[in-house]
């Protein structure tokens, strides 16, 4: 620590001894990462590797290196001037990151963070870590460049927030970061569930319902965490947009948790007392399959409440945001695990993989045996139509989770029936960015999302909108249910 009180005579020094100093210049380059240039030699003298920030690009671990540039406090000056900086060694202004093992905390849970400094610095200690919306347990040195700081989440907190001040990290000649370190990890809330866990970086739980007469039904749900993403249709592949669809940046401040399966026959005669479907069955096994359909918006909004109103949480329908962040799952494409591919109204590899839709939610039959079905569908709107004859048994809607999840382990989303949203129907988003929407004020319609076993393949885009009056009941319409933690 003694080099730190002669630090600012290093300027004079280096003046007189110019023959035996290097100065170093600072340059910032396209992607805003800053690399020191030594201007003697003219070599790469910082071998840092940089990193993605992107918050949503991996379920488990989370990238803070958006918090370790620093050099970012410098102004960018012509190469052939000689800047002297803070130093001559070109390593002595340390670096660091902070990472959460995992983005998202359980409620209550042990959890862990590492620190990783780019060169050996002063011991830290545990009065140098501000923690807030959880207890440190301990902090511990792995070795002079790598901290453990294992914590405890809060039980009524929603985030845990990490910040460690550029004056606790001292390298051993004295010099502290440029910027202090922050950074967040939600708070996976869950009063209500029976059991909450954690599958690869996932967080479901379980909410259970019993009724006066004894049933009972239990839904399983995701945790969503917050973000931001682009809604509407933006990426290159898509060849379906529609008008309402304006691509806009959205952000999501709090995490909510969303049922994994549109709602059942069974979870919905439970709770309800009856089973309006128009596919209904009388099976109860098959009830616990099937998703409820002819359920209007005011129907969906009766059986949230009923279902969860505490003054820790509550039960209501996904905003449409909430709705297309959580069937993204961080993808971008038309569908949620592939581009827009589409050849007809119910010819699409994707749209089969991922739903029921109109291309293969019944079985079809050939006026002529010779003429080959298309693989991923039976394409009825255009060059096929006059080779098939009316479905041989009756469109319908499917057993749940038969189709391929979407990264948050999402089933359904696209597919099957229709789910109702919270928003009323707004048909110009714009191209602004907001955070938390809600949509318009007031309507005459709802949104609709996600499409259904009767719809064309288009609607099974993540980006693809629909609406209806409150007061409908289709076939093609069901519900999905979410769980917002705090009071209503």
């Amino acid at each position: 620590m003694y080099f730190k009180a002669y630090k600012s005579l290093l300027p004079a020094l280096c003046i007189i001894l110019l023959s035996g100093c290097q100065t170093t210049t600072t340059t910032q380059n396209t992607n805003n990462t800053t690399t020191k240039v030594d201007t003697t030699n003219h070599t790469d003298t910082d071998n840092t590797d940089k990193v993605d920030t992107t918050n949503h690009t991996d379920t488990d671990k989370v990238d803070t290196t958006n918090h370790t540039d620093t050099n970012n406090n410098n102004d960018i000056k012509d190469d052939n001037t000689n800047i002297q900086t803070e130093s001559n060694n070109p390593n002595s202004i340390p670096k660091a990151s902070l990472t959460f093992s995992y983005r998202d905390v359980m409620n209550n849970e042990v959890a862990v963070a590492m620190l990783s400094l780019s060169e050996d610095i002063e011991d830290l200690y545990s009065s140098d870590i501000d923690i807030q919306g959880a207890t440190l347990i301990s902090l511990q040195k792995v070795t002079p460049k790598l901290y453990r700081i294992i914590f405890k989440a809060d039980t009524q907190s929603t985030q845990v927030r990490l910040h460690i001040s550029k004056n606790a990290i001292v390298d051993k000649d004295g010099y502290t970061l440029n910027s202090d370190i922050d950074k967040t990890a939600s708070i996976a809330t869950a009063p209500w569930a029976e059991h909450i866990r954690r599958y690869r970086g996932i967080i479901d739980a379980t909410f259970v319902y019993q009724n006066p007469q004894g049933q009972s039904m239990s839904l399983d749900m995701i945790w969503i965490r917050p973000g931001t993403f682009m809604m509407g249709c933006a990426s290159k592949d898509e060849h379906h947009c529609n008008s309402d669809e304006t691509a806009h940046i959205v952000e999501l401040t709090k995490g909510f948790w969303l049922s994994r399966t549109e709602i059942t026959q069974w979870q919905w005669k439970v709770v309800m007392g009856n089973n309006p479907s128009r596919f209904a069955s009388n099976i109860e096994d098959e009830q616990k399959k099937l998703p409820v359909e002819q359920v209007s918006y005011t129907d969906a909004m009766r059986f949230a409440s009923k279902l969860l109103n505490s003054t820790q949480a509550y039960a209501t329908l996904p905003t449409e945001a909430q709705w297309e962040y959580a069937i993204r799952s961080t993808t971008t494409t038309a569908f949620y695990d592939n581009p827009d591919d589409i050849k007809g109204d119910a010819n699409s590899k994707a749209a089969y993989y991922i739903g029921w839709y109109a291309g293969n939610s019944s079985e079809w039959t050939y006026k002529k045996t010779t003429q080959p079905q298309p693989a991923n569908g039976i394409d009825i709107s255009d060059r096929y139509k006059n080779f098939y004859t009316k479905p041989s048994s009756t469109f319908a809607t499917h057993y749940i989770m038969q189709k391929a999840n979407s990264d948050w382990r999402l089933k359904d989303m696209a597919g099957n029936v229709a789910e109702w949203c919270s928003d009323w129907y707004n048909p110009n988003l714009g191209t602004n960015k907001v955070t938390n929407p809600t949509g318009a004020k007031d309507g005459t319609s709802r949104v609709v999302r996600g499409g259904s076993w009767y719809d064309p393949a288009t609607m099974l885009r993540s980006a693809s909108r629909q609406k209806a009056t409150p007061d409908t009941k289709s076939s093609h319409i069901g519900v999905r249910i979410a769980i917002i933690p705090g009071e209503k």
